[in-house]
């Protein structure tokens, strides 16, 4: 079975109110989850997950089927890894359950909403890659044209 783990290597992570949000350190783009996609990065934070096994855990927390729950998840967890936050292996997932809280909350798809925004500062290295007046101004030879403007 393929199970997704985080790529620690790469991405930065908190959730914060049941909101995640994600850097990855290696292209500089930004991203955030709320909702179903918030838990669903709260459960894989403990540990691999699959669909099916994300799916069993936030149909305690969320009004819709399981096989609703698992296909969109699915969705999800593929666009995670095609933009570098998860890695896909094969294993058992042992992503830990989530602790339903009362009456289930209702269902939205998972978005995973992507920002670009900050792309050429989290990628310059605080060290090298900055003028005189140190972080975050970058060197005047490498200040690219549309961040002239």
């Amino acid at each position: 079975m393929s199970v997704y783990s985080i790529n620690t290597a790469d991405v930065v992570h908190e959730v914060i109110e049941g909101e995640a949000i994600l850097i990855n350190m290696k292209t500089g783009v930004y991203y955030s989850l709320d909702g179903v996609g918030g838990h669903a990065w709260e459960a894989l934070q403990s540990g691999p997950g699959s669909a099916a096994s994300l799916a069993e855990s936030l149909a305690a927390l969320f009004d819709a089927p399981l096989d609703e729950l698992e296909k969109e998840l699915a969705r999800l967890l593929a666009e995670m890894q095609a933009e570098g936050l998860l890695r896909v292996g094969e294993g058992t997932a042992q992503a830990a359950p989530l602790a339903a809280s009362g009456e289930k909350k209702p269902f939205a798809n998972p978005q995973l909403v992507k920002y670009t925004d900050l792309e050429a500062l989290l990628l310059l290295d605080p060290i090298h890659d900055v003028s005189e007046d140190g972080w975050p101004h970058p060197k005047p030879d490498e200040v690219s044209e549309e961040n002239k403007a």
